[in-house]
């Protein structure tokens, strides 16, 4: 067993293999068949050797033996065992522990996890590119930049008006709408068909798309590698469905609120159905009828417009009470209408909570 122990001295020692010139600590490495013992300031060991103790470290030295002893006694021979309290050999064994575990490191094998490697400038670039692209494309366009004209982006929202057909090319305009907003788009050729009265309410993603500007205003352009897919609510459920279907459980507004909303929202109205009329208009060289309503409660009235619905389907809520759902606010030569939506977009129900005041209100 060897025991190395630090401590002061005041004296070269050349004897017994060790050797301090002028140094404040001295290590001593004592074999296990040496014998030691402690005169005054000096170690004596049984080979005739001494190491000179510098003041009355001696002391020190006797606990650390008797720790020594201690631990002999209650553990078995060791290999070796050292007691270096901040001596500079410290600084030596963490540089080699270091040394070692760099080593280490750099003998990895080649399935070595790579959070060990540096980031890379490509990582940088793949960051830098991220950033240029739109997290989510909504109807407000809101986060769509104008930094990079290049652009293209996927674009999902619900079919709120779809506009009659035009020839020369084919093309037909889309209003679309999602919680945050509305916006329009023109689809060309062959994607004009895919588009009708039964398509208001359901959920289309556009694939492929770049942003316009116009007049600062601004729009959605289809090119000729953009694609149209219809979202079966049920097969492919999103944000836009659940957002529509939800529309049919708001409460209706108040006739005096509704005209303080903004143009192309969806809200959800109820009234007397005092009067309706039609009319019939010319559009783009076609004779078309319009289906003028009158609706009326407690707070005014407002009047509804309707290019797909005809007088004969309100004749039985005539003068009676009637809930709106999903109609959507415009404005006419500056006074705000509601307009019918086409296919399911507006439900119309007789039976629903206010009704019975609605009845008392034209009774009286």
């Amino acid at each position: 067993m060897l025991v190395v122990m630090s401590f002061p001295v005041s004296k070269r020692i050349v004897s017994a293999g060790c050797g301090v010139r002028g140094a404040k600590k001295a290590s001593v490495t004592i074999p296990s068949d040496v014998c030691l013992e402690i005169v005054e300031d000096s170690i004596v060991l049984n080979s005739g050797s001494s190491v000179t103790i510098a003041g009355n470290a001696a002391a020190a030295v006797a606990s650390s033996i008797a720790s020594v002893d201690n631990f002999v006694s209650q553990d078995g021979p060791k290999s070796a065992v050292s007691f270096e309290p901040a001596s500079p050999g410290s600084n030596r064994s963490k540089f080699m522990a270091n040394a070692s575990v760099d080593d280490s490191v750099g003998h990895e094998s080649p399935n070595a996890s790579a959070s060990l490697v540096p980031a890379s400038p490509g990582s940088n670039r793949s960051r830098f590119m991220a950033n240029c692209q739109p997290l989510q494309v909504c109807c407000d366009l809101a986060t769509v930049g104008m930094h990079n004209a290049s652009v293209r982006f996927s674009f999902t929202a619900v079919v709120l008006i779809v506009y009659p057909e035009t020839k020369g090319p084919d093309r037909r305009h889309v209003q679309l709408i999602d919680s945050r907003g509305s916006t329009g788009i023109t689809v060309w050729n062959e994607n004009v068909r895919l588009f009708s009265a039964s398509s208001v309410g359901q959920v289309v993603r556009f694939t492929k798309l770049a942003m316009t500007i116009s007049n600062g205003k601004k729009g959605l352009s289809m090119g000729r590698d953009s694609s149209v897919v219809f979202l079966h609510p049920l097969s492919v459920p999103t944000e836009e469905a659940k957002w529509w279907a939800s529309k049919l459980l708001e409460q209706p507004l108040r006739i005096i609120d509704v005209h303080d909303c903004d143009d192309d929202v969806v809200i959800t109205t109820a009234g007397i159905v005092g009067m309706m009329s039609t009319e019939r208009k010319r559009v783009r060289d076609q004779d078309k009828d319009l289906l003028c309503i009158r609706l009326t409660d407690r707070t005014g009235f407002i009047d509804i417009r309707s290019w797909t619905h005809s007088e004969h389907e309100f004749l039985v809520f005539l003068e009676k009470p009637l809930l709106l759902q999903r109609v959507r606010v415009t404005a006419f030569a500056g006074i705000k209408t509601l307009e019918l939506l086409a296919g399911s977009g507006t439900v119309l129900k007789d039976d629903f909570n206010g009704k019975n005041d609605l009845q008392q209100y034209w009774a009286e």
